[in-house]
C-alpha cells in the first residue's frame, strides 16, 4: 500500500520562547509505482503515473482519469524500459519551469527493485545459464 505522511515543520522563536511554524510541507513517501522511461533530446527522463475516479455532475462516471508526475533520482540510477519498485526514502518537491510554473515531483533516495527488470518482454535474470 502507498503512504503519503505529511508532517508540518516547527521552530523554536527565542524571543518569545513558543514554537511557530514555518510553513513548510515535510512529506514521505513510501510503497511500489511503475517508473515509466522517456527519453527526449537525448535526455532520458523519469515518472509514474497517478489515478482517480472520475466524475461528471458529483456522479461516478466508472471511469478513472489518470494524470502522470516526474520522478527524480540520484545520479547514476538508470532503468533500461519501465520498472516496478518499492519507495524506501521518497518525499514530495517540485521543479520551476522556464516560464515559471511550479512543476511537482517525487525525489526519489531509496528504492528496491521488484521483480526483475523488463528487456523486451524478458525478465533480467541473475542466474547462471547453461548455453
Amino acid at each position: 500500500m502507498n503512504r503519503i505522511k505529511l508532517a508540518e515543520n516547527f521552530t523554536e522563536d527565542p524571543t518569545r520562547g513558543q514554537k511557530r511554524s514555518r510553513s513548510m510541507l515535510k512529506s514521505e513517501i513510501t510503497g511500489k509505482i511503475k517508473v515509466w522511461v522517456n527519453e527526449y533530446n537525448g535526455n532520458t527522463y523519469y515518472q509514474t503515473s497517478l489515478s482517480k475516479k472520475k466524475y461528471a455532475n458529483g456522479q461516478y462516471t466508472g471511469e478513472f482519469e489518470y494524470g502522470n508526475i516526474p520522478l527524480k533520482f540520484k545520479s547514476g540510477v538508470s532503468f533500461i524500459t519501465s520498472a516496478q519498485i518499492e519507495l524506501k526514502n521518497a518525499w514530495l518537491s517540485f521543479y520551476k519551469t522556464r516560464d515559471n510554473k511550479t512543476v511537482p515531483q517525487i525525489v526519489v533516495t531509496e528504492f528496491d527493485r521488484v521483480g526483475g527488470e523488463q528487456l523486451d518482454d524478458f525478465s533480467a535474470v541473475d542466474e547462471d545459464v547453461p548455453f
